[in-house]
């Protein structure tokens, strides 16, 4: 990114005054629009449908693990070694399926997450190179950019055509 920006600021200043001039830039904020955009509002939605269910069976686990051991806790005095040696073995099958349930949900949910935000970066990406052509910009920045002047920012209009995208969607 850094070669990029650099051959970009060698080439601008190669450029004669009048044809810098004659470029347009803009900047796009790539945080507020994964913020603000209805899509990825729509994909947190999706998500908390989709993943609610599981999310409560494997609370519902955590939590009857916690009462084993609580239980076992007050128990442990008055089991026989052969009963403290089984519930403990209970316990630990029950904390290792916990684990591997925890673990596959949060692979599930990231793989699910992942695939839709890169679907959402493509959107993205059409946006911007539509309305790149339609307004006749020579280069729309997004990452990296420590500063640009508001006239510059084009995160709103972006915005707004995702909004104008998604309501044509639906």
């Amino acid at each position: 990114m850094k070669k990029i920006i650099l051959a970009f600021v060698f080439g601008m200043l190669a450029l004669n005054t009048a044809q810098a001039k004659n470029m347009k830039l803009g900047v796009v904020s790539v945080e507020a629009i994964l913020k603000n955009a209805p899509q990825v509002v729509a994909i947190n939605k999706k998500m908390q449908e989709r993943f609610t269910a599981p999310q409560q069976k494997l609370q519902k686990l955590g939590e009857s693990i916690k009462s084993s051991q609580e239980q076992f806790k007050k128990d442990e005095l008055i089991l026989s070694k052969q009963q403290k040696t089984d519930t403990q073995k209970k316990i630990m099958a029950s904390i290792q399926e916990y684990r591997e349930s925890e673990m596959k949900l949060k692979n599930e949910v990231d793989d699910v997450r992942n695939q839709a935000l890169a679907e959402f970066r493509f959107t993205v990406q059409k946006v911007l190179n539509k309305l790149a052509e339609d307004d006749a910009y020579d280069f729309i920045f997004s990452e990296g950019v420590a500063f640009a002047k508001p006239e510059y920012d084009l995160t709103a209009e972006v915005l707004k055509r995702l909004k104008k995208l998604s309501e044509s969607d639906k």
